[in-house]
């Protein structure tokens, strides 16, 4: 089937009757088709080509949607989500409307049913916990880039300090990732937004030099995410402390994104829908050098703003 190309489930059933006859999955495959009305599109998507597989990145938060061994093990980067710095001190809500299809497949629950995040990991209450995480994903997939997502809030050089030291135990490298306050999400409630913890201008320097007193600071890569827009902030982050910064609104925008802040309820970009006539909108290729041009203007910018000042 042509990929993304919206075809009436009749015929890709006739489809699959002629051409996939006897194969493995052939009669679940065709029960599944027969749920749908004949005159219903749909969209063939490869989820993850072998060409994507070197690139593939999971994220673990609260909820464990979707989480076994097999998405740990296939995955280069492994992304331990304790907070949200757009929402910090709350949990994620998915609405029963959007859980449908590869959504529900993807998560491992049934459609239609709401999906609630709690806060924080239940089974996380001390740096000691948090090793035991960081242990069990190790234990599956040592290869891995092991990511600590946690958001600015009092104390945060102490909570960062504890992952350094867990990385020297471990006699290994970790991301830590500060996701600050100004984080572009659109699933999270306006009150909340922008509101909550400390903004990461103020975190960054004190968890840089609680690192630096305590000689942990090669044992990290402090990145920050929430926020960083422009080369204007790539600079100043990396000037307080940062050894890089996590790019996601920016990208988004590069890509045609009008900052709705309607994620949750529905995207007119196309961009963060499940709905394949709306997913038509975009050009994927052309998005990809979308996102390539903007990367390569932002290091021209940054590599200018470094030269004027020596």
């Amino acid at each position: 089937m042509e990929e993304r190309k919206l075809t009436p489930a009749e015929v890709v059933i006739r489809r699959v009757q002629q051409e996939l006859d006897e194969s493995e999955g052939y009669q679940e495959l065709l029960d599944a088709l027969k749920k749908y009305p004949p005159s219903m599109p749909i969209q063939y998507v490869a989820i993850v080509t072998p060409g994507d597989q070197p690139y593939v990145s999971t994220q673990l938060k609260t909820g464990l949607f979707g989480v076994t061994k097999e998405t740990i093990r296939r995955a280069r980067r492994v992304v331990i989500a304790y907070s949200q710095g757009a929402k910090q001190g709350v949990g994620g809500h998915l609405l029963g409307r959007k859980v449908f299809g590869l959504v529900s497949r993807l998560r491992g629950v049934a459609e239609g049913v709401s999906l609630i995040s709690p806060f924080p990991f239940h089974n996380c209450y001390s740096i000691e916990d948090v090793k035991a995480f960081i242990d069990a994903v190790r234990m599956i997939n040592r290869q891995t880039t092991i990511s600590i997502k946690v958001s600015p809030s009092p104390d945060i050089e102490f909570i960062v300090s504890g992952l350094a030291r867990i990385a020297k135990d471990n006699q290994t490298v970790i991301e830590v990732w500060l996701d600050g306050p100004r984080g572009g999400t659109g699933a999270a409630p306006d009150i909340i937004k922008g509101q909550m913890g400390m903004h990461v201008e103020y975190a960054i320097p004190i968890c840089h030099e609680k690192l630096m007193d305590d000689g942990l600071r090669d044992c990290v890569v402090f990145m920050g995410s929430g926020g960083f827009r422009t080369w204007g902030d790539v600079i100043k982050g990396i000037s307080l402390g940062l050894d890089g910064v996590v790019l996601g609104t920016a990208d988004l925008v590069a890509i045609g994104c009008v900052r709705d802040r309607n994620c949750e309820s529905g995207c007119r970009s196309g961009i963060s829908t499940i709905e394949p006539k709306m997913q038509m909108l975009r050009d994927v290729d052309l998005n990809a050098k979308q996102i390539i041009n903007f990367r390569a203007i932002l290091q021209a910018q940054v590599a200018k703003a470094l030269a004027a000042l020596g």
